[in-house]
């Protein structure tokens, strides 16, 4: 398919500004535990590990959320919109700390070595029908696990062995066997990762890697390990310099968090950015958060590609968990302070899953994105030219629509504006050889053209980062000219629309 991706038009973003400054003033936005879908029902107990599960990205495909802990449901559950949540088969008696997705869709969970203990000493993993163990032992503890595309499992931790096989912190299951993988770790494997080209990311705390000398984190390129800049040092009063959080960012930089002060020399305090060949800050990192001292614990994106990072606060009278995010100048507070140990963290429709020693905190945006149909779609060759949304309209975001059972030969207008319309005929408007049962929906201040590829068209629309447009309404139609072999016009019909209500974080 063809997959167009533009920022605001000039004119439409215009348009855009003298909406918004026209209309009532907007208010702030702000993000609260706000019990939602995936609320209902969630597993009572603590939650340790959880992995969000999206097979197609942003096309049509359902995602799910799978919650590993010490909880009511096996220890191990499912959610998913349509059905909400279910327990995976007969689950686990001891605590599941770790998870992983396979290529094909199956889950792998690290699971305590016994009831109640957390500290991973086996290995499952799910088909969609029945549980299989991986290893029947290792000498030592499993910290991070992390999929091949080619769909072997990489296993980190602090270990010597798995199933009698030497293993120095690294070893790698092609399915049947285990091995240690890349020459080992000289020191404790914590946290995998994914660069924009695909490569491998190891964290944890380690001098060496592979035999190559790496402060903490390296790159594997399916032959050998490389060092990130100078690595990452420098104990904190909490523990020795050590990775919670690997994420890949939209640009595809690298932002890295945990407990350590330096990057490549850099004062970062626990929060660092790579991108590609030099360590920077974020703010002051950790420094900048009133409630330092404190551990990071991991991180996770919002629907706009913000980062949230969270961990625990240290200290009397209790340990309290937290969520900063990161507005691109200074990190703000995400949605007050959880009772609780904050462990991990997971994507939601309009914000963040949280999870921690006393369940599940979903938090949203009081500015909630949304992206709603209307009208019919108009039949043509390809068969009905249906448009959906694939994302939510999200400030700093990207939005994302797709048309479907458009002509094979077509050249696409992607009509924008900020009213509906009618609806009224095309032929009624003059359009050129229109069907006489396709409609016009929406008020067009401004087009794109694009072309279809196997009867599908990808449309995506980057959204200015500014809290001033939650609220905004745009709606979104395609009006579709199928032409002949000799680009000659044949049959002029439309999609459906869309309305778009823009949210903020």
């Amino acid at each position: 398919m063809t997959r167009l991706v533009l920022d605001v038009p000039i004119a439409g973003l215009l348009c855009l500004g003298i909406f918004v400054s026209a209309g009532p003033a907007q208010s702030p936005c702000s993000n609260a535990e706000t019990p939602g879908a995936i609320s209902v029902g969630a597993p009572v107990g603590a939650v340790h590990a959880m992995l969000s599960i999206d097979p197609d990205g942003a096309g049509p495909l359902p995602s799910s959320l799978v919650v590993g802990g010490d909880h009511d449901q096996g220890n191990v559950a499912r959610w998913q919109a349509a059905s909400g949540w279910s327990a995976l088969g007969a689950g686990f008696a001891s605590p599941v700390s770790l998870l992983a997705a396979m290529p094909n869709g199956d889950i792998v969970a690290g699971v305590g070595i016994g009831p109640g203990i957390v500290a991973v000493g086996e290995l499952h993993r799910w088909s969609g029908v029945a549980w299989t163990q991986l290893n029947a032992s290792v000498a030592g503890t499993i910290f991070a696990l992390h999929a091949l595309p080619s769909g072997e499992l990489v296993v980190g931790g602090s270990f010597t062995a798995i199933d009698g096989v030497p293993a120095a912190n690294l070893a790698i299951w092609d399915g049947a066997t285990w091995a240690e993988f890349g020459g080992g770790a000289a020191g404790r494997v914590t946290e995998f990762g994914t660069t924009a080209t695909g490569e491998l990311v190891v964290a944890g705390v380690f001098s060496s890697v592979g035999g190559v000398a790496a402060e903490r984190i390296a790159t594997w390129d399916g032959v050998t390990f490389s060092p990130l800049g100078g690595g990452l040092t420098g104990a904190s009063p909490l523990s020795s310099p050590t990775v919670n959080g690997i994420l890949t960012l939209p640009n595809g930089d690298l932002f890295v968090s945990g407990v350590f002060t330096f990057a490549g020399g850099t004062v970062v305090n626990g929060m660092a950015r790579w991108d590609g060949s030099t360590w920077s800050s974020l703010g002051n990192g950790l420094s900048s958060i009133t409630i330092y001292p404190a551990s990071v614990t991991g991180a996770g994106l919002l629907p706009n590609g913000d980062i949230v990072t969270t961990g625990t606060a240290i200290g009397a009278p209790s340990w309290n968990g937290w969520a900063y995010r990161w507005t691109g100048t200074n990190w703000v507070d995400y949605a007050g302070i959880f009772g609780s140990i904050v462990h991990t963290v997971a994507p939601a429709p309009h914000g963040l899953v949280i999870g921690a020693s006393d369940g599940i905190h979903e938090v949203s945006t009081s500015c909630v994105a949304t992206a709603v149909p209307f009208g019919a779609a108009c039949p043509s060759s390809g068969g009905a030219n249906e448009l959906a949304a694939d994302s939510l309209p999200y400030a700093g975001g990207t939005f994302s629509m797709t048309a479907t059972g458009l002509p094979q030969n077509a050249l696409i207008a992607i009509d924008g504006g900020f009213a509906p319309f009618g609806p009224a005929s095309l032929t009624s408007l003059g359009l050129p050889a229109a069907a006489p049962t396709c409609m016009l929906h929406i008020t067009p201040e401004y087009f794109e053209l694009g072309l279809p590829t196997a009867g599908q068209f990808v449309y995506q629309w980057t959204l200015p980062n500014d809290p001033v447009f939650a609220g905004a309404e745009i709606y979104f139609q395609l009006v579709v000219f199928e032409m002949n072999a000799n680009f000659q016009l044949v049959e002029t019909t439309s999609t459906n629309a869309l309305q778009l209500t823009i949210g903020a974080f």
